[in-house]
């Protein structure tokens, strides 16, 4: 079994405990010793270029489904299709009026609206969208499967279960909007006792989306309403409700489906094989390396670069907005096998000392490049024989942006496959003097 603190505590420690090596990396054009390897001695520094990579893969499912930070609800006509499911599976049916020492039972209710907490520093919309609230709810009283399909939800985003809608003009959207929804249809759901699930839809001529918050994030969507007819609310202050999810019984998965996002057309496949990062469903990738021993136990690394081609993707959206890949450390052991359980379990982001590659777009090509010298150490000090040396690649808005970035495969042109640079002080010769 793996324990991910553990070795990320030993990770960590083993890279700190080489990180003052680093400082012989500052002057690679001399050969003077760095005292740390060999005080006083002449020392001689070896670049090498390592087709390393024996396993990569890119693996689709992330964030796991009610997992997402943020929703991506998205018309982009037929590049993507997103949309957001937010479970209510309890409403209230009393409440307490104004300096009445008891509680009144919700005979009616007024200015009923869907609160949706919006995250603006994502890029504006270029045209006015509107957002339009459905019942979703497929009665099934207890079915993970079937509540979360595509093909089954999908269709229910139409006119006879419309709740409400609202256009806005990119300038006036904020950190919340208020969609309004009938008053007569949620005291309806009221006073029947039924769940609520509504589906969240974005459309309009131009880069129809919103990023929404949600239960992960600690900014979710919440009812809110007057519960009182609508000439009998003087005094009565609004109730805000809560996401919750009933099913499926007796699972954690329940608080997962709190909020979801529902892709119902993705970012396309490539033509060709490539590496892909990020999109919807959020892409993954996994590579594992194996560095000669000759370097990396019996000589000092002094530095280390991972390479990798990107090949442009102009079909994806927001193909020309720049953004960031994140490269973190896989932490899990031999004993898992499974390469997306594997992605899961991770560093910190920026630990261990990796770059991060920013400020570029799906639509560029070219060679990218981040240091990882002080990871490679930390596995030579920290890792057994069988671990694997591992790294997944993701973006930093994973699940919340449809940008896609392809990069080439290790099967790809020998020119472009991922290859790591090193360079690295070898130990003296035996009988030198130290």
């Amino acid at each position: 079994m793996f324990l991910p603190r553990s070795r990320i505590f030993a990770l960590l420690t083993a890279a700190l405990a080489v990180a003052a090596v680093a400082a012989c990396s500052d002057n690679l054009e001399s050969n003077s010793a760095c005292p740390l390897l060999c005080p006083g001695q002449q020392v001689t520094l070896h670049d090498t270029t390592l087709d390393a990579v024996i396993v990569d893969s890119s693996v689709s499912g992330f964030p796991a489904l009610g997992e997402e930070p943020y929703l991506l609800v998205s018309t982009r006509g037929d590049s993507l299709d997103a949309r957001a499911i937010i479970r209510f599976d309890s409403l209230p049916s009393t409440f307490t009026r104004t300096n009445s020492p008891v509680d009144t039972t919700i005979v009616g209710v007024d200015s009923a609206f869907l609160m949706l907490r919006v995250d603006t520093t994502a890029k504006r919309p270029g045209a006015p969208i509107t957002v339009s609230v459905y019942d979703v709810d497929t009665k099934n009283p207890d079915s993970t499967a079937t509540d979360t399909s595509v093909a089954l939800l999908a269709p229910l985003f139409s006119a006879d279960r419309l709740l409400g809608s609202a256009t806005y003009d990119p300038d006036s959207l904020r950190d919340s909007l208020r969609v309004p929804i009938s008053s007569d249809s949620l005291f309806d759901y009221i006073k029947h006792g039924r769940r609520l699930r509504v589906g969240v839809m974005v459309t309009g001529p131009n880069r129809a989306q919103l990023r929404i918050g949600t239960t992960v994030g600690y900014n979710p969507a919440q009812i809110v309403f007057k519960p009182a007819p609508a000439g009998d609310t003087t005094g009565v202050k609004p109730l805000y409700v809560q996401p919750l999810s009933k099913t499926p019984y007796n699972s954690g998965l329940a608080s997962n489906l709190m909020d979801y996002l529902l892709v119902v057309r993705g970012t396309g496949a490539p033509s060709s094989p490539v590496l892909a990062v990020g999109g919807l469903p959020g892409h993954r990738v996994y590579l594992r390396f194996a560095l000669p021993a000759r370097i990396v136990d019996s000589s000092t690394v002094v530095r280390a670069t991972l390479l990798l081609h990107q090949v442009a993707n102009p079909l994806s959206p927001d193909a020309h907005d720049t953004s960031t890949v994140w490269p973190q450390a896989i932490i899990a052991s031999a004993a898992v096998t499974d390469l997306a359980r594997a992605l899961r379990i991770l560093s910190t982001v920026g630990g261990i000392g990796l770059d991060t590659l920013e400020h570029f777009a799906p639509a560029d090509s070219g060679m990218r490049q981040f240091e990882m010298v002080q990871l490679v150490r930390a596995w030579t000090a920290s890792l057994t024989p069988t671990d694997p040396r591992a790294l997944a690649m993701r973006t930093q808005f994973e699940g919340a942006s449809g940008a896609l970035y392809w990069f080439t495969p290790s099967s790809g042109p020998a020119a472009w496959r991922p290859r790591i640079e090193i360079t690295y002080a070898a130990p003296p010769s035996k009988g030198g003097t130290p």
